[in-house]
């Protein structure tokens, strides 16, 4: 099943990217021969374009949240970069910190386990619409978990939003869902599912 899932994700972002370059075709703005020869060869068409997210080739530095339920804590440190209008990249690391009980329990049925588990993420994004001080976008984060005595990862496609506010547009916050996992663990720990993501960067 997982398998299945997760070779669904390559062309539903390919159907992403191909919609994103057919809108950006679209919107082109017509230039003629005399604003060509009026135009700085150091200014080109993507910093004029008001439809380009504005920290687009900027270097964001940030902190995530992902809470999943009362017994669960993520928290990140990241780097996001927008490449382009095509593509962006998220890396980060942070900790997992739990607590629940039940049949997977190592300690058994009715105690708590408490662990912690340092968590490495990254994520491409692909924007499917784009604005000035705004991107939604489609991801797919990948999440390693590495702790002790467990081990597990978290495969999370989905769905994102990042705002850049216009009155210090160096400032964005993002809220992300993920919804339909594909996750593995060992020892029988359960690997925490984080469906939501929120944060702020400052790019620079």
């Amino acid at each position: 099943m997982k398998n299945k899932f997760i070779l669904i994700l390559f062309p539903v972002f390919l159907i992403f990217f191909l919609i994103n370059s057919i809108s950006y075709a679209n919107d082109l703005p017509l230039i003629n021969n005399s604003q060509n020869l009026n135009t700085s060869g150091s200014k080109d068409l993507k910093n004029t374009s008001s439809d380009l997210y504005i920290n687009n080739g900027n270097i964001g530095l940030g902190l995530s949240w992902s809470p999943a339920n009362s017994a669960l804590f993520s928290g990140f440190a990241d780097v996001r970069y927008w490449f382009n209008r095509w593509f962006g990249i998220d890396g980060g690391v942070g900790m997992i910190s739990s607590s629940y009980g039940g049949t997977d329990n190592l300690l058994g049925a009715g105690y708590l386990n408490t662990f912690h588990l340092t968590t490495f993420q990254i994520q491409g994004m692909v924007p499917i619409v784009e604005r000035q001080h705004f991107v939604f976008y489609g991801d797919l984060d990948i999440v390693p978990e590495i702790g002790s005595p467990s081990f597990g990862y978290e495969i999370l496609p989905g769905i994102g939003i990042e705002y850049a506010f216009p009155e210090y547009s160096k400032m964005s916050v993002y809220f992300q869902l993920n919804p339909i996992p594909a996750w593995g663990y060992t020892n029988g720990n359960y690997v925490a599912y984080t469906p939501v993501f929120m944060g702020i960067h400052f790019y620079f």
